[in-house]
């Protein structure tokens, strides 16, 4: 079964040229993350580099929606594990390290509009979810280096590029799922078991290892899951 409709495979800012291979058994996205026509807003350019590779991706299909996630082999990078439960909280945080994963599942409960941030300091970049118009938005207006911006998802009815802004939906009824990865200069992040997905380059300005923060309008009924240090991916 073929999608019906055309469909981005990343919702972030910097995803581009993506190539799909086949192992045999899986189809497996690798794509850039780095946007070629913006390379005077890559704040690592003074360090004589542009742009990296995003994890190698496994691609399935699900009633004509490609849903995309970490092939299993990244496991292999995960380090210490430290666990998150707390139950009828407005507010929670855990300091991440220079490479982490974090798998999180967020059971709304009252809890109408959600954000997840990571805080470096005196900047910070956020992804909040309203369950009202089921709409996603990631803002990193609030650091200070690299590519500025908002992409908000809901429906998808504007189509107005010249805005800068694109609007699509992403579904989470009960329960919102994010797995992320962060290290030092890019974040991947899968929405809803890999439904959605989002990539970007992230330039703090200080050296500092973000503290990842959640935060809602109401008391979140439960957030569970687990935060990884992880190894170094290489690329042979």
């Amino acid at each position: 079964m073929l999608p019906s409709v055309f469909q981005e495979l990343d919702r972030g800012f910097d995803f581009y040229s993506p190539q799909v291979f086949s192992d045999g058994k899986r189809q497996i996205l690798v794509g850039w993350i780095g946007m070629p026509d913006l390379t005077d807003t890559v704040a690592s350019a003074d360090n004589g580099w542009l742009y990296c590779l995003t994890m190698p991706r496994e691609l399935t299909l699900k009633q004509g929606h490609i849903y995309s996630a970490p092939v299993k082999e990244i496991e292999n990078l995960r380090g210490e594990c430290k666990e998150i439960n707390a139950d009828n909280v407005k507010e929670c945080s855990e300091q991440l390290g220079d490479g982490t994963e974090s798998d999180l599942t967020i059971k709304f409960g009252d809890a109408q509009k959600v954000e997840l941030a990571l805080n470096y300091g005196e900047e910070k970049l956020t992804f909040a979810y309203d369950r009202a118009t089921q709409t996603m938005t990631i803002d990193r207006n609030g650091m200070k280096l690299g590519g500025k911006g908002i992409r908000p998802f809901n429906d998808g009815k504007n189509t107005d590029v010249n805005i800068g802004v694109r609007k699509f939906k992403l579904y989470a009824d009960e329960t919102l799922k994010l797995r992320m990865f962060v290290d030092h200069s890019a974040l991947e992040l899968f929405m809803q078991d890999g439904e959605e997905a989002a990539s970007m380059l992230l330039y703090p300005a200080d050296s500092v290892t973000p503290k990842l923060e959640i935060s809602a309008d109401k008391p979140i009924e439960n957030i569970s899951g687990k935060i990884w240090t992880l190894g170094k991916l290489n690329y042979a």
